[in-house]
């Protein structure tokens, strides 16, 4: 992941989250409110020609975490005419899920955000 310039899939993201070694078990409730800060900036320096403009619902994040890591998470996002859609979310069967609502274009603030938040989670964790 040298730059993101390009676009990526979600499961190229999903991907990169195996790659770099992160699991469930090793994220806990900070870390979900980092990708929270992640996604906050992607969105506010997403193209407004491009893209929905869209904002992050701090009520709506809902973690469960116990001391063997994180179970579930849900970021969402709303916009001019939605309110409380998925962002991002860790499900407990394990998948990840990314605003299964949004075109390729407004998909890529989440996909961005979250291939970044994993390279710097990584490396926390690896300390």
């Amino acid at each position: 992941m040298k730059g993101l310039a390009k676009e990526y899939t979600t499961n190229e993201a999903r991907e990169y989250f195996k790659e770099v070694g992160l699991s469930y078990d090793k994220i806990f409730e900070a870390d979900i409110w980092n990708l929270w800060a992640y996604v906050a900036g992607e969105l506010a320096n997403a193209d407004e020609n491009e893209t929905l403009k869209m904002s992050l619902v701090t009520k709506s994040v809902k973690i469960n975490v116990d001391c063997g890591g994180l179970k579930s998470a849900f970021v969402e996002v709303s916009g001019p005419y939605f309110d409380k859609r998925e962002g991002i979310s860790f499900n407990t069967d394990g998948f990840i899920g990314f605003a299964g609502w949004a075109s390729s274009n407004n998909l890529q603030p989440f996909v961005k955000a979250f291939m970044r938040w994993c390279k710097a989670t990584a490396e926390e964790v690896a300390e």
